[in-house]
This record gives C-alpha cells, structure tokens and sequence, in this order.
C-alpha cells in the first residue's frame, strides 16, 4: 500500500514525500503532541479517540464562544467534566454529550463558572498534572484531589478514576451540558442496576437531529439519586425531560480508590450502545485498551513516515496527520445490519442526518488540513498557488482510509 501512495505522489508530480526506507522510531505516537491545536484558534481537544472513532472522550472546560469549538481550551484552569463526543478543528460547536464528572462528596448540580468554580462541580487543574498521547488522556482533578485517565475504543470509552482512600466517592452524570448550548429537547438517564445506567440525549444543532444513546457499566456498586435539573425525583429509576441529571455514591470504595466506568455509545439506540460497549470492552483491562488504542495510532500513522520530514517538523506533521484521522466515518455499531428488516421509526433519517453532517464536516476540515500541511512542509507560495487549482481531494481520502 505504500508503494502506491508513493507512485500516486509521484504520478501527481509533487515531490513532497520522500519514498525510500529509513530507519524510523516505532513508535509513531511519540511524534505527536495532541496539545497542538488547543490554544489560539486551533479548535483541537486533547482526548481519548481512535482513527475513525465515534467516541471522542475529553475534557470540556468551556462551552461558549469562537474557541469552545472543540470544548477545551489550553488557556483555561477548571474543567467542568469529560463528555464523550466532540468536534475537532471546526469553526462552528456540536456535540459535548453525556458528561461524567468524578467527585468527593456534595456537590451542586451546575458546573459553576470560570471565574468562581466553587459555586459548581467544576474542578480547577494544572498542565503540570496533566498528559495526553494518542489515545490516552489524564489529568489531576486538583480540588478534590482525584486523578482521571481516558481511553477508548471505537464506539465505547473506558474511564479510570482514583479517588482519595475511603473518601466519599461519587460521579455526576449531567446531560444538560451541549457545546455552544445547542437545544436538546430530551435527554434521559436510566438506572439498570446497582452498577450500570443508560440514556439518551437528543439535541437540535449544528446536526439538526443528532441522537446519542449511552450504555455505562460501573467496576463499583453504587446508590444513586436522578433529577430534573435540580429537582430530586425520588422513587424513581428513570427520568425523561430536557435536563436529566444523576449522583451515584459508590459503596465500597477499593482500598487503591479506583472506580472504572466503560461506556458504549450509539446514534440509533440503547441497545446497540450495551452490544457496542459489550463487544469492544469486555473487561476491566485498562492497559490493555490503552495499549490497542497506542497500536491503532501507530498503524494510522505510519501510513507515512513521518520520520522522513525535517526533525523541526516532524511533530507538528504527526500531529495533522492525526488530526484528519479523527473524522469520524467507523460504523454505528459492531452489528450495523441487525435492523435490515426490522429497522426502528426514525432509522434510516438518523443515519442519513449523520451521513450529511458527516459531508459537511470533512468538506471544511479537508481544506484546513491541506493548509496546516502547507505550512509544515513550508511548501514555496508558487506551488502552494498551484495545489489549490488542483485536486488533492483523492489524494487526501487515499490517506484517510488507508
């Protein structure tokens, strides 16, 4: 496959690859900063994704203005939780759905403000306490003093929280919060059992019907309490309005204070997050999906080496080309074709409300990646006058599906 990207480079009459065998690093992930891109306009998140993943697990620390596109800004200090869909280099917000934040005792139940993060359940942070590669992301929750790492599959992610020894450990489950404060006219959380909830989120945005159903398994039993925003619903299993909202407190907190919630996603309904998150993460193996997730990356990436660019370039080349393998095009479910007969009400429409907002996303995203690689390479003004009038478009989807 190599051999024919390079002959297509060749054939196309831009030298800007070189073809022949180098020794290269293995490990291609060391030669990406996930970082780039979050502060200025960049409009990148620094989160747990796979190339092609429909899970995009991330920080969120803001969710208005120009640069919440991504929902992470580098010059931030609080994060408000981890949601588990987001939009990378776009210059409109979506998405920021079903958001997970690990607490120590009573909290309110709204984020609080930049400004005065006290008045909610948003934690302050430090860069210093924070890390990322390609798929893995963890950071230090300084407030509470918990410690959270991030992976992910294609269609789930894994959560790993260290609370402090026999502290009062619980998490917030808030579906209220969207990217941009789009509208969601329903969203639900649903209790299955004394260790896995599961809902749905419904929001009219930049997608115009954009549906997430979730299915959360929890390592540690716990008690719960579900509200309507902020209104307790007592006796109650499920609820179903605009802002559903839930508290678990785990009992028996492990002696090493680690509580794991792997998390499936789906945009046509329940069941199939339980078959996906089932299906790609069967255990309680951290290392093991981090290290798939790194294997995933490193195989993405070595596409085309990037070793054989000037070392001055080499990471900021990485990383765009890890930033186009983060659109989303993986299938809905690891049983896509189970509805061939029997497809639900509404289907097929959600599928192809994705389809198009899938085409528009990559039509604006294409054209900002050939301009980050036209500054990395520091490609000449004339010939970068010339690849405009030319069309690099097959040339690019050639690298994104390899």
């Amino acid at each position: 496959m190599k051999n024919k990207l390079c002959m297509l480079l060749l054939a196309s009459g831009i030298g800007l690859f070189s073809c022949a065998e180098q020794n290269l690093p293995k490990e291609y992930t060391d030669s990406v900063n996930v970082f780039i891109g979050t502060g200025g306009h960049g409009h990148t998140f620094p989160g747990a994704t796979l190339p092609h993943g429909m899970v995009q697990l991330s920080p969120d620390t803001r969710l208005f203005g120009w640069d919440a596109c991504s929902g992470y800004y580098y010059d931030d200090t609080s994060i408000m939780g981890f949601t588990h869909t987001h939009l990378s280099g776009t210059g409109i917000g979506d998405y920021g759905d079903i958001l997970f934040m690990p607490v120590v005792g009573e909290k309110p139940l709204i984020a609080g403000t930049a400004e005065n993060p006290d008045e909610g359940y948003r934690s302050r942070f430090s860069h210093e306490q924070e890390s990322a590669r390609p798929g893995y992301y963890q950071v230090l929750l300084q407030d509470d003093s918990i410690n959270v790492e991030l992976t992910a599959t294609l269609r789930a992610g894994l959560h790993r929280y260290t609370y402090p020894k026999a502290s009062d450990a619980r998490l917030i489950v808030d579906m209220e919060p969207t990217i941009h404060g789009h509208q969601h006219p329903v969203t639900q959380i649903r209790v299955v059992n004394d260790s896995t909830i599961a809902g749905m989120k419904y929001t009219v945005g930049w997608a115009k019907h954009h549906y997430v159903y979730f299915y959360a398994v929890f390592s540690s039993p716990f008690d719960y309490k579900l509200y309507s925003g902020t209104e307790y619903q007592s006796d109650s299993t499920s609820v179903t309005v605009n802002t559903a909202k839930a508290v678990m407190s785990f009992r028996n907190l492990p002696a090493d204070g680690r509580v794991l919630a792997k998390v499936g996603i789906s945009s046509v309904d329940e069941e199939g997050a339980r078959l996906n998150v089932e299906a790609e993460i069967p255990n309680w193996d951290f290392e093991s999906v981090m290290k798939q997730a790194n294997t995933a990356w490193n195989e993405a990436l070595g596409k085309i080496a990037n070793g054989i660019f000037d070392t001055d370039y080499t990471r900021r080349f990485g990383t765009a080309l890890l930033l186009g393998k983060r659109i989303f095009i993986a299938e809905e479910e690891v049983e896509l074709y189970r509805y061939k007969d029997t497809a639900p009400a509404g289907y097929y429409s959600r599928l192809e409300e994705n389809l198009k907002f899938l085409h528009n996303y990559f039509y604006l995203l294409y054209f900002d990646i050939l301009h980050n690689l036209i500054q990395i390479l520091k490609i000449p003004y004339f010939l970068e006058i010339l690849l405009n009038y030319m069309d690099l478009q097959i040339l690019f989807l050639i690298y994104l599906f390899l």
